[in-house]
């Protein structure tokens, strides 16, 4: 790597941005969050992103609409 990290440090580093990012944006942390760097992508892995209340709403086919909306009106 260019930067003088390790591949490993990089991956580290990433994770970190997006986990303090969640926490300072939506006020909650994640389950689990592994970044990957690959040739030509990076990729970030997130579990534990939908809160209780979304996961109990996405039980029917209409309510995973309404929680995939509002998600979007909230990030975009």
């Amino acid at each position: 790597m260019q930067s003088g990290r390790t591949k490993g440090e990089a991956e580290t580093a990433i994770r970190n941005v997006v986990i303090k990012f969640k926490q300072e944006f939506m006020g909650r942390g994640l389950m689990a969050v592994k970044a990957f760097i690959l040739p030509d992508l990076v990729l970030v892995r997130l579990k534990g992103v939908i809160t209780q209340a979304e996961r109990q709403l996405a039980k029917s086919s209409e309510r995973i609409e309404m929680v995939k909306a509002m998600r979007q009106n909230l990030i975009f």
